[in-house]
């Protein structure tokens, strides 16, 4: 396959409107998982480490060095660093507990991931990991959606037997980094990867190269497990060797972004993007608007999945008033009308499974929500109107936090996912008296929950039962706190008199004081505030197991398309190297990029005439 044929349509830059078909990402590394002597079973099933790592290697070229491991910026593909690499995919191994027999299996490959991004890249990435589950399995589009947001991704496949005919059980998978998609909205696509297991056991890095898959859409009964019965649902297959290899899960790594409303129009929500990779095209804020007549954003939430936003408008009071939940289209910037009721919607929350939780008055609804699709799953009347409402990932719980009626008496009630059994319910303890609207969140390192008041400069802290109190955190007087959110890192951050606010707790046990390398402090925030994190729809019973033991020798993707320095906008039309390839060097120099360090020097000035020169000679000596 030639480079033309196995590419046609690929842009050098994606841009928000062209990503959303297709997309190219230059420049990612390809490391290899296999290496002989230097990690557990040489590697061969550290495809999981391997395709994530691809992409803290690609950020360490882009703002965040990660200095205690990959040390970048660096070229990648020089062997005067494969050592380095070598001992980063050794730390993530075994951050991911990955097996040198069965390979990255359940949660494991997701808490690695997180944890290295905490330690080595300061949170400025968040790390989700799903797989196929309530109608959301990874499909050339969302992954595309993912590239418009900012988002990177190492997609899984399962190998799948078929037995009987059109009945299909996972039995192993493999993981890959996906550097680029062609045709997504019309024709057959393409999806274009770096695979960490083309290469044969040995002790040098072997050339980066881009492999190619036509995709097609089956559906089938599919089950993850062989003790699990079959769902029929619709699936993308990567058309090469055996017919059995379906997408069926994914790693998204984010920038970190906050959502909140705008102090200028109330019917306006904004997105702040406070880390961006220095070639990002996406703006550091984006403003949406609501359909004309709806009334004031009052809340709104990120679903955990598609990153789509739901958010709700209230009416000037009447009896006609309407209340209603929209579904806004980050990219495109459209709102769809999901939901309306004559009560009041209020308290919107999402589960980790990609749910929204809606109060509906003192009903409280749970939708599944998939893009279009929004649909009623069941509701829970409560006694009263709650006062806040969040999803508690770790035990699959919704609080519901309620008035009693009692001064310094609110409930905490836990239901299950489904709401069809009470969890827990207890008074919060020892809680004085407290005024205003609450807020509150979850924290995953410990599972204990803050609970802010807008009326009170503290930030109160529990057990996740509400039952035993632990040290609170107490704000300067008048600091009146709204939208409390608990990040990755365990830093609390919450929305006061227009402004965002981080705080972390000391490590010599002092208290709590304001982080001093936040992001987000200092940022406008009006109303509330959203902050995305990382989160999992992993459920032990259908993604633990030997079906999700990795492949040893996966099915390699034939001619591949080796890099070829010298084309360096990654154009695909004849000729490849062309008079755009010198500019697109020139802007690299002139930006100090690693990547124009062509001949690899390590002198200061790295960058310097010799690297023009070696430029040139690459040109002529042409492309494979």
């Amino acid at each position: 396959m030639n480079r033309l044929a196995f590419a046609a349509c690929l842009v050098a830059c994606a841009g928000v409107a062209q990503a959303q078909c297709d997309f190219w990402i230059p420049h990612v590394p390809d490391f290899d998982q296999k290496r002989s002597g230097a990690l557990p079973g040489d590697g061969g099933m550290y495809c999981v480490p391997t395709s994530v790592t691809n992409w803290f290697a690609y950020f360490a070229n882009r703002g965040i060095p990660q200095p205690t491991t990959l040390d970048g910026p660096r070229t990648w593909q020089s062997n005067s660093n494969y050592n380095r690499v070598t001992s980063t995919l050794s730390l993530m191994g075994s951050l991911m507990s990955t097996n040198a027999s069965t390979g990255t299996n359940g949660n494991n490959g997701l808490a690695g991931a997180q944890t290295y991004s905490l330690i080595a890249a300061l949170n400025k990435v968040t790390v989700s990991h799903y797989w196929c589950g309530g109608g959301y399995c990874p499909t050339p589009a969302r992954i595309a959606l993912k590239r418009a947001m900012g988002g990177y991704v190492a997609a899984c496949y399962g190998y799948y037997t078929e037995s009987p005919a059109n009945f299909f059980t996972r039995s192993g998978g493999h993981c890959i980094t996906v550097n680029g998609e062609v045709n997504v909205c019309s024709g057959t696509p393409y999806l274009q990867f770096r695979d960490p297991a083309d290469d044969t056991y040995n002790t040098t890095q072997s050339t980066f190269t881009t492999r190619a898959a036509t995709m097609t859409s089956v559906t089938a009964n599919f089950r993850s497990k062989s003790t699990n019965s079959y769902t029929v649902a619709t699936r993308w297959r990567l058309n090469y060797g055996n017919a059995g290899k379906y997408l069926d899960g994914w790693y998204v790594l984010d920038p970190i972004v906050a959502l909140t409303s705008s102090s200028v129009d109330s019917g306006q929500l904004v997105l702040h993007r406070p880390f961006r990779f220095d070639d990002s095209s996406l703006p550091a804020v984006q403003f949406f608007g609501t359909p004309a007549g709806t009334g004031p954003i009052t809340e709104y939430v990120m679903h955990p999945q598609g990153l789509d936003i739901y958010y709700i408008t209230s009416p000037a009071p009447g009896p006609t008033a309407i209340y209603r939940l929209y579904r806004l289209d980050p990219v495109g910037g459209g709102s769809t009308l999901v939901l309306s009721s004559t009560s009041a919607l209020t308290k919107l929350t999402s589960s980790r499974h990609g749910e929204i939780y809606v109060c509906d008055g003192s009903v409280l609804k749970r939708y599944a929500a998939d893009g279009s699709v929004f649909q009623l799953l069941g509701s829970r009347a409560l006694t009263v109107a709650p006062e806040a409402v969040v999803y508690e990932d770790s035990a699959d719980a919704i609080a519901v936090l309620t008035p009693t009626g009692v001064a310094s008496r609110h409930s905490l009630t836990r239901y299950s996912r489904n709401m069809d059994a009470t969890l827990s319910s207890n008074f919060l303890a020892n809680l004085p008296s407290v005024s205003g609207e609450a807020s509150m969140d979850f924290r995953k390192s410990d599972g204990h929950l803050f609970v802010g008041f807008s009326g009170n400069p503290v930030i109160f802290r529990f057990n996740n039962l509400g039952t035993i109190n632990q040290p609170n955190l107490l704000l300067p007087a008048g600091y009146m706190p709204v939208g409390v959110n608990v990040g990755d890192d365990g830093h609390v951050m919450f929305a006061h008199n227009g402004m965002m606010f981080d705080y972390m707790e000391s490590a010599a046990g002092g208290g709590w004081l304001p982080s001093p390398t936040s992001l987000f402090a200092g940022l406008p925030a009006t109303g509330g505030l959203y902050l995305t994190r990382s989160r999992t729809n992993h459920d032990p019973a259908e993604h633990e197991g030997p079906e999700f033991a990795n492949i040893a020798n996966p099915e390699i993707a034939p001619n591949g398309i080796p890099d070829c320095y010298a084309n360096c906008d990654g154009s695909t039309v004849a000729p490849v190297l062309n008079v755009n390839d010198f500019s697109c060097y020139l802007n690299l120099f002139a930006a100090g990029r690693i990547e124009a360090n062509c001949d690899e020097s390590t002198v200061a000035p790295v960058l310097n005439v010799n690297d023009f020169t070696c430029f040139l000679n690459k040109f002529a000596q042409g492309c494979p």
